[in-house]
């Protein structure tokens, strides 16, 4: 019985499935009892169970070798497929998932985190992890390049479990090769709460990483950040960094780290080249302007720190109040004390509890009447003074003046607290 059943096995699995049996294969088959029929039956299905799933593990190790060996699209490409989505419907799969890693990228940066989680999930929504052996190579390497950067941009927010099983799914696809693999192996073990980090471990996943591939602008700047924030080594830190920027110039976040590096090295030309780098990557990105009007200010440049928290407020006019008060002491640091007090004025209008704008109010509170009556207050004319200066200031910028603005208003308001007119002008300018 067992060699009717190998031979008729051999016959269906080796042939040409849809060949009529021979009579001589017939006359054998008939002959075969129905439990040995069912018995038959039951192997045929398991041998057929088992080459599909052969067939399944060996496109699915293909697939996976074959995304290793992918390398990204050009910038150029991934700005033209972006201009292509942004102005069609019609568009492939992979030009999807390009445009929104790409949106998930450049809002990341720009910590607008809302925004890029919107785009990193639209690219995860198409399917499960393992339908990427339906997709194309490069479809597959964007699938798996959307996830790794998502759970990299959770990690930084310090969302750890969240983190982790993005982690875990991308290092679980690739094979062990794979540099993507080890940079998330990293930040596996970075984020394993109620556990102590075994360093050792960490580094060597990095160093493994940057080993497979040298230029990982991603696993070098990961392992920079790690050495200057676990290890607290700014040596190796600023070697991963400069290498990192260099691989990819608009890496803003290396710049940045390199421009804190160096501040607090005392190097602070070194560090306002750095933070000009973001800058001059990422214009509409209100902190970079902030830390180099911080680095101005710390060298004693005032003007050219006004500038820059200019710049920061406009982009971002109500929700930092430390701009205020940082533009509001170098203000008063080259005697501009009307401006001075404008931008402590409205840093407590943001934060009603912050007692060292309250304090720094009433230091100014000797020097003001002298300073408005310069530019022409009197008595007599205090209301018309502060509103005109109010509506001068509004109509320079929305954004810039919005605080000096608001400030005059209130001013006029404490003259005249029954006046309707100022109350409507501050609400309509905010």
């Amino acid at each position: 019985m067992k060699i009717i059943l190998i031979i008729l096995i051999a016959l269906i699995f080796t042939g040409n499935i849809t060949a009529q049996l021979t009579k001589e294969q017939e006359e054998i088959y008939k002959n075969l009892s129905e439990e040995e029929k069912k018995k038959l039956g039951s192997i045929i299905n398991a041998e057929f169970n088992s080459m599909t799933q052969k067939l399944i593990a060996f496109n699915h190790d293909k697939q996976k070798e074959n995304i290793l060996k992918t390398k990204p699209i050009s910038y150029d490409s991934v700005i033209a497929i972006v201009k292509k989505v942004n102005k069609t419907k019609e568009i492939t799969l992979l030009e999807y998932l390009v445009h929104n890693n790409f949106g998930g990228n450049e809002n990341e940066a720009l910590e607008n985190y809302a925004i890029s989680d919107t785009f990193y999930l639209k690219a995860k929504k198409i399917g499960s992890f393992d339908n990427i052996d339906q997709a194309s190579v490069m479809e597959g390497y964007y699938y798996v390049k959307n996830n790794y950067d998502y759970a990299r941009s959770l990690f930084r927010r310090k969302r750890f479990q969240e983190a982790m099983i993005n982690f875990e799914t991308t290092a679980e696809y690739y094979q062990p090769d794979s540099s993507y693999l080890y940079a998330a192996r990293a930040g596996m073990k970075l984020i394993e709460t109620g556990k102590e980090i075994n360093k050792i471990n960490v580094l060597n996943n990095f160093n493994k990483a940057i080993s497979l591939d040298p230029k990982n602008p991603i696993a070098i700047g990961e392992r920079g950040i790690f050495y200057v924030s676990i290890l607290k080594d700014t040596t190796r830190a600023t070697a991963d960094f400069s290498k990192a920027v260099q691989l990819n110039p608009k890496d803003a976040e290396s710049y940045e780290y390199l421009s804190l590096i160096y501040y607090y090295a005392g190097n602070n030309a070194a560090a306002i080249s750095a933070i000009t780098k973001c800058i001059e990557i990422y214009k509409m990105q209100p902190s970079y302007y902030g830390t180099r009007a911080h680095y101005y200010n710390h060298i004693k440049s005032y003007e050219l720190a006004i500038k820059d928290y200019n710049e920061a407020i406009f982009l971002d006019p109500t929700n930092n109040e430390s701009y205020y008060l940082k533009r509001g002491a170098c203000q008063k640091a080259i005697n501009n004390y009307i401006a001075a007090y404008d931008d402590y004025g409205f840093a407590t209008m943001i934060n009603p509890s912050n007692t060292d704008a309250k304090k720094e109010l009433q230091k100014l509170d000797p020097y003001l009447k002298e300073a408005y009556e310069k530019i022409g207050y009197t008595q007599q004319n205090g209301f018309q003074f502060f509103l005109n200066r109010a509506e001068q200031l509004a109509k320079l910028s929305a954004g810039l003046n919005l605080g000096p603005a608001v400030m005059n208003y209130y001013k006029c308001i404490q003259i005249e607290p029954k006046n309707p007119v100022p109350y409507y002008k501050c609400i309509f300018r905010q």
